[in-house]
């Protein structure tokens, strides 16, 4: 997750908290005197699990994620069991005020888009669903048996159209950790400061500069910057060619993928910076070394990178073979052959 949305994830939760917090305390406020000791029960638990919710957010025992789902959650099952009660003592008002809870029941639903979590969002349009069909039940009153499509069609609807959001929101994701992964890599291939080319930028927008003086800008720096480029492809070709044609040469029963990974181990990457540049996990990455490794025969206290510079350093036609490279069928096993005065 990015950290915008990390932010605005947290300003959503504590602004629900404040609500709910208010809400609830106001509902005590109220019901002081009243003969209703549900309704004061209710809204003191709500109080209190709200606070216990933001003192472990606060205290880092748990994450804004996970903070934010429990509360949605708490403020879900206390308008359940609102509804239950209502419907378990009917009277004229209870579609009404049934109805009216069912609205309430629908904020949790709609800010669970926030937590990111499309299984929250299915949770609470379940319990919502669920808790409508057991008071039209327990009422017995026509109209909310008639309103329970409606019901399920509205919150199955928006719990869906959460789900997708939340795969687009991910699926950008992704292609932004891809886009900044791809431009380390080249930064990194032309020896580009990052921060330098951001100050550059800026300095650009700053100076409010047009169209004519940013392009004799460019100009000047253009034949530097080309010559530069053109090195580091060059540079880069020669070495990566010449790794690829050495590890084809001496362990020819890797695969391309890791190919790949034992040439960048050989540049010194690090294991993220190999998971970065391949745009792969590093679980998988964790799986590919261990593939090369079982191919060299190494043990477990064996060097993956010092092995493969000692393997590529070894003079040519003295190579061992890998620890898979199938045996030369043709090959005639070693006789003596004795030599007679």
């Amino acid at each position: 997750m990015t950290k915008k949305l990390e932010r605005l994830q947290k300003a959503v939760f504590l602004y629900s908290a404040l609500a709910i917090a208010v809400y609830s305390a106001v509902g005590i406020v109220a019901s002081v005197g009243a003969s209703d000791t549900h309704s004061s029960l209710a809204h003191a638990a709500l109080f209190v699990l709200t606070a216990v919710i933001l003192a472990a957010y606060r205290l880092r025992k748990t994450t804004a994620k996970h903070a934010f789902s429990a509360l949605l959650l708490v403020m879900q099952l206390k308008t359940s069991s609102s509804v239950i009660l209502l419907a378990s003592e009917p009277d004229a008002m209870t579609a009404a005020l049934v109805f009216r809870e069912m609205l309430l029941m629908g904020f949790p639903v709609i800010l669970a888009l926030f937590a990111y979590t499309p299984a929250l969002s299915y949770a609470l349009a379940g319990i919502a669903t669920a808790v409508y069909a057991a008071a039209a039940l327990l009422s017995g009153e026509t109209v909310l048996e008639d309103s329970f499509l409606l019901i399920f069609a509205l919150f199955g609807s928006c719990a869906l159209m959460e789900h997708y959001i939340v795969q687009g929101i991910r699926s950008l994701i992704h292609d932004n950790r891809r886009f900044l992964a791809e431009r380390r890599s080249l930064f990194s291939l032309f020896n580009i400061d990052d921060s330098q080319v951001s100050q550059f930028i800026r300095l650009l927008r700053k100076r409010d500069l047009n169209a004519g003086q940013t392009e004799q800008l460019l100009k000047l720096l253009g034949d530097e910057t080309e010559r530069r480029i053109r090195q580091s492809v060059l540079h880069m070709m020669r070495h990566r060619q010449t790794d690829y044609s050495k590890l084809d040469e001496r362990l020819p029963s890797l695969t391309a993928t890791e190919r790949k990974v034992a040439s960048l181990i050989l540049q010194g990457k690090t294991h993220p910076e190999i998971a970065r540049e391949l745009l792969k996990s590093p679980s998988n990455v964790s799986v590919i070394r261990s593939n090369i490794r079982k191919k060299m025969g190494l043990g477990p206290k064996d060097n993956l990178a010092e092995s493969l510079h000692a393997r590529m350093q070894e003079p040519e036609g003295t190579a061992q073979a890998d620890a898979t490279a199938p045996a030369d069928p043709n090959a005639l096993p070693e006789q003596r052959i004795p030599i007679t005065e």
